[in-house]
């Protein structure tokens, strides 16, 4: 890079930096970028906040330019991957710790699998659009629920739903916490089937399974696409006990969560 002009450093990737040069030179004036893309050698790309200003010596004349990037390319990926699932409170959270919350752990964590029965025949008595407006209802309702306790939602299941409570963020009552939201989820349910009475449509039901062990978290898939995610037999479990309400007549079946009850 020395020697060269920063047009021909910065222009063939990243021009909008020489621009913010060229800006800076005929205003005398600094100029800052915030959260923009910056394109590196290897074609990687990442965030920067950038300052461009002009340095001056002790009698006010110019004698160049200075430009300072600073690289949040982490806190832009933390906060893209996981604000889409857990509230902005424990983003904030996870940003403070300084830990990598991307990378993989091994963790032991509460896992919930909740989803709607007779959903076929629900929605065959529905048009489309009133199944579509019928399951965003339901899902704003239960991940509502889910981060009022501190709970991510992992992933939507069609119909369902899969939430984790003490990853990436452990606490102490986490299998607590798992618990009260499917006792919370239940009771969103009934005001929401008292709305759907009303306007002639069939109640909800829903079964519910949870599953407190070891489980693996993470975020997983391309870089632009990263998606944080749990996986192991726990996992398994807390889907297979959802399934197994249908069989035992019951709502809710868990294993290993510690009930405040």
């Amino acid at each position: 890079m020395i020697g060269f002009p920063a047009e021909r450093v910065f222009g063939n990737l990243n021009a909008w930096i020489a621009r913010s040069l060229e800006y800076v030179a005929r205003m005398g004036a600094t100029d800052y970028h915030a959260d923009t893309d910056l394109v590196l050698t290897d074609g990687d790309i990442g965030a920067v906040n950038l300052t461009t200003a002009p340095v001056v010596d002790t009698e006010g004349k110019s004698i160049g330019y200075m430009l300072v990037l600073e690289d949040i390319t982490r806190e832009k990926r933390v906060r893209n991957t996981m604000a889409r699932y857990v509230a902005k409170e424990i983003v904030d959270q996870l940003l403070a710790s300084g830990e990598d919350v991307l990378q993989g752990s091994s963790l032991v964590a509460t896992v919930l699998f909740s989803d709607i029965r007779r959903f076929a025949m629900l929605s065959e008595a529905m048009t489309p659009r009133q199944t579509v407006a019928m399951l965003n209802e339901y899902f704003t309702e239960m991940v509502e629920v889910i981060f009022s306790r501190g709970g991510v939602l992992d992933k939507y299941l069609g119909d369902g739903l899969m939430a984790i409570f003490g990853a990436p963020i452990a606490g102490s009552v986490d299998a607590d916490n798992a618990l009260l939201v499917a006792t919370d989820m239940m009771r969103a349910l009934r005001q929401l089937n008292g709305l759907r009475i009303e306007r002639g449509f069939e109640p909800i039901e829903i079964g519910i399974g949870l599953a407190t062990g070891e489980v693996l978290a993470g975020s997983v898939g391309p870089m632009k696409r990263m998606a944080y995610t749990a996986i192991g037999d726990n996992v398994n479990l807390a889907a297979r006990l959802e399934s197994a309400n249908k069989y035992y007549g019951r709502r809710c079946c868990w294993r290993g969560v510690q009930s405040m009850v």
